[in-house]
């Protein structure tokens, strides 16, 4: 019985595969959105560009190509991002570890 019942449950998630595959590539063929969270920088349409969102994924590539690591790139970006929306809602940033970089920047 176990059997069968193993076999059974194969088949359906087999299905459900060959379903969720089928409706990616559709959708992909179509040029439709295929879900998940909003990329950082874009609208939430995914065609338009968050400028200032933006300014910051630029400034964490400049970093890398300047010769930082990914590391403290990313940490400098995770406290600029925390700056934008600090900036954005009217709350003061508290966090300034970056300094050189957020001195630079325009918000």
């Amino acid at each position: 019985m176990s059997t069968i019942s193993g076999a059974i449950a194969e088949f359906e998630s087999h299905v459900k595969r060959e379903r969720v595959k089928a409706s990616l590539e559709r959708r992909l063929a179509l040029g439709q959105d295929l879900g998940g969270a909003r990329p950082f920088g874009f609208t939430e349409d995914r065609k338009g560009i968050v400028e200032a969102e933006a300014d910051l994924v630029r400034t964490a590539y400049r970093m890398v190509l300047d010769g930082e690591s990914l590391y403290s790139s990313r940490r400098c970006s995770q406290r600029l991002a925390f700056q934008l929306r600090a900036v954005v809602s009217g709350v003061p940033p508290t966090s300034a570890r970056c300094s050189a970089v957020v001195a630079t920047q325009a918000f």
